[in-house]
């Protein structure tokens, strides 16, 4: 008999923004932000609750016009530094149920597919020896950490990145190995790490997705980015209400 998996959706979404105030309430295509992310989980069909973790009164309301299951979180839980298991800490503990994964939504990835999630899920589902699925995308050759430079401040020079590398070390682009960088579509996690204080335990397998999928929404022109990458979408491909 197979077993019986719960899965639980969580949207954390911040009162302040510093990059683009009131971003998360505001219309991308017709929809909120919000909307994005809670349609994206209800049509994967793998989210048995949809949770929104928030510190503020109108994105609360939005929450609640969603549908949505909205925890407010506290002041100490709302700044700019907290990191984000903390804040999921405080979802399991104020009554979202105690799921056997939890797929955390970052609402400023609105180009996101149902496919991403049920990926991710069916891979822990499927595979005991996974802690954690995580979405990434290759980082281009010419940005890899060897290759990378910082200035050094008291006397102004370039060096390296990487303290133990010289600059003569260099790789050529065509050398460089693959990097990625984890994009914000998905992170999905067993609970129990996530009650241990980690928010990938010590198997995160990476979900390879497509460049064209990863927008992450901090800026004006972020926005104008995602907004044109909506826009050229089919309409059956772009989400509904």
């Amino acid at each position: 008999m197979s077993p019986t998996w719960s899965s639980l959706a969580v949207i954390p979404a911040r009162a302040h923004s510093e990059g683009l105030p009131g971003k998360h309430t505001r219309l991308l295509h017709g929809r909120t932000l919000l909307a994005h992310a809670a349609d994206c989980a209800r049509r994967s069909g793998v989210c048995d609750r949809i949770v929104l973790t928030t510190d503020g009164r109108a994105i609360a309301a939005e929450g609640d016009r969603l549908g949505l299951v909205v925890i407010r979180r506290p002041p100490s839980l709302a700044g700019p530094e907290v990191p984000l298991v903390p804040v999921l800490q405080h979802v399991l503990a104020a009554g979202a149920g105690l799921p056997d994964i939890v797929v955390l939504l970052q609402p400023t990835s609105p180009l996101r597919t149902p496919l991403h999630l049920q990926t991710a899920v069916a891979l822990l589902r499927t595979d005991p020896r996974l802690d954690s699925v995580v979405s990434v995308t290759p980082v281009p050759a010419t940005h890899h950490p060897d290759r990378l430079c910082v200035i050094e401040p008291a006397a102004g020079c370039l060096i390296p990145y990487r303290a133990h590398r010289r600059l003569d070390d260099t790789p050529r682009r065509q050398d460089a190995g693959t990097t990625y960088v984890r994009n914000g579509l998905v992170y999905a996690v067993r609970t129990k790490w996530i009650l241990e204080g980690s928010l990938y335990g010590d198997a995160c397998y990476p979900l390879l997705t497509h460049a064209a999928d990863h927008c992450t929404i901090d800026t004006a022109e972020d926005w104008a980015v995602a907004e044109a990458r909506l826009d050229a979408l089919s309409p059956a491909d772009v989400p509904v209400s």
